[in-house]
């Protein structure tokens, strides 16, 4: 921590700030494109719609898992560095 409280110096709350206003932007473009996005995805042909509903959220479900094999594999790096 750059600076301490303790000793009468303020926080730098630049870092929060930054944070949440990139998570704003990314928030407002990713909203109007899903609208976009579920528009065109409408129009198209049912089987293609359907391929699309299997295929889009797949990373939404894998990602978890994905994270939750890590620990695993550096364990496996680190058993192969002895």
């Amino acid at each position: 921590f750059p600076y301490p409280v303790f000793r009468g110096l303020s926080i730098d709350w630049y870092p929060l700030w930054n944070s949440l206003r990139i998570a704003a932007i990314s928030t407002f473009f990713i909203f109007f494109a899903g609208i976009f996005a579920t528009y065109y995805i409408a129009k198209l042909p049912r089987l293609i719609k359907g391929e699309l509903v299997v295929i889009l959220p797949l990373p939404l479900d894998r990602a978890p898992q994905a994270g939750s094999l890590l620990p695993f594999s550096i364990r496996e790096e680190a058993l192969l560095l002895y």
